[in-house]
């Protein structure tokens, strides 16, 4: 099994001078993203409101081995984000679409486990977890939540993990992603 670590978003003021360099371009924050993390859950919210030239210009950002998902609210679907879900954009791309369930984690954390929508013709078993917080989370509570990930999710190829709210802080997907390759050694 392997997890993955990537954020909700990539659009975080809090991110420019801590992740992002001070001088970068507003639109070069996706690529930029892309080539620290390798996947992304982009919001229902955001990308809803959003025009389909400007989430092709995502999806130009993004490398061909890159996982990009979009987060589907099936119960806020209306009849345009119905016609936009059915676009040739997403399908040339193969783009993957996930749904919402909550699940209580740990005592500071929510994971919301994510049902995937579309089917993107591989045998692969993926789970995708989206964890959210009022609270900054510290690096042992990482640890329990990777673990616990692992152990709920043992029959997956791949597990998805994204940190959104106050857990958009960069130390704490940096110290993810160090938790998963201290972890994926034992």
């Amino acid at each position: 099994m392997q997890i993955l670590i990537g954020a909700c978003g990539w659009q975080h003021e809090q991110w420019q001078g801590q992740f992002y360099p001070d001088d970068l371009p507003l639109d070069w924050r996706l690529p930029y993203y892309t080539n620290e993390f390798e996947t992304l859950l982009v919001p229902y919210e955001m990308w809803s409101e959003s025009e389909l030239e400007e989430i092709e210009s995502w999806l130009d950002d993004i490398p061909e081995i890159f996982d990009l998902f979009f987060e589907v609210d099936l119960g806020l679907c209306n009849e345009n984000v119905k016609k936009m879900l059915s676009h040739e954009i997403f399908r040339y791309r193969q783009v993957k679409f996930t749904s919402k369930s909550p699940v209580q984690c740990l005592e500071k954390c929510n994971m919301q486990h994510g049902a995937i929508v579309n089917n993107v013709s591989t045998d692969e078993k993926i789970a995708l977890i989206r964890c959210s917080s009022q609270n900054v989370i510290k690096p042992d509570e990482i640890r329990q939540l990777i673990e616990k990930a692992k152990d709920d999710y043992r029959e997956c190829d791949n597990v998805f993990l994204f940190f959104d709210q106050a857990l958009l802080d960069m130390n704490i997907l940096n110290n993810a992603k160090i938790i998963v390759d201290l972890l994926s050694t034992d």
